[in-house]
């Protein structure tokens, strides 16, 4: 009986401890390694890239340098910020189009968040992005408004080369 009463009383005791926030702030290490690595891309537009992902800062950020079949360098930075207490992905190419993803839904399975931007056809945009881990790497589904009241969706994958 005592070994149950002291195995619930610290259950309770550190339950406590596991907050949403200090979960996401565990889960983030885990979603910047999966992140991490070589891929391969495609979008529902038809657009394909190559991607190489290196993690650095003790597991804290990752950059990826990639290019596309449009012929686009693009540069993506995604990095932990504890006082957003969310995973914030900025990507930039050689036009000068970009986008800012703040993820703050922070699951072991899937990141969602509100993602702004500037892209060659939408002009300004905002919305919602949701990255999804698959048994191969990841699938992304994008809903946005852009600044002139249309609207656009975008999906697509990333497959782990290796």
């Amino acid at each position: 009986m005592k070994r149950y009463t002291v195995a619930l009383a610290t259950l309770l005791l550190t339950s406590a401890l596991l907050t949403p926030e200090l979960v996401a702030a565990e889960l983030h290490k885990d979603w910047l390694k999966h992140l991490s690595g070589t891929w391969a891309s495609k979008d529902s537009m038809g657009t394909t890239g190559e991607s190489k992902a290196d993690l650095r800062l003790d597991g804290n950020l990752v950059v990826a340098k990639g290019k596309n079949s449009l012929g686009l360098e693009i540069v993506t930075v995604t990095a932990w910020e504890p006082d957003k207490k969310a995973l914030v992905m900025t990507s930039y190419d050689n036009t000068g189009m970009y986008f800012r993803i703040t993820f703050n839904k922070i699951t072991a399975n899937s990141i969602t968040g509100t993602q702004t931007g500037q892209a060659e056809g939408l002009g300004a945009y905002t919305g919602q992005m949701t990255l999804t881990k698959t048994a191969k790497g990841y699938q992304w589904t994008g809903k946005f408004k852009t600044a002139n009241g249309g609207q656009a969706e975008v999906q697509g994958t990333s497959t782990r080369k290796k």
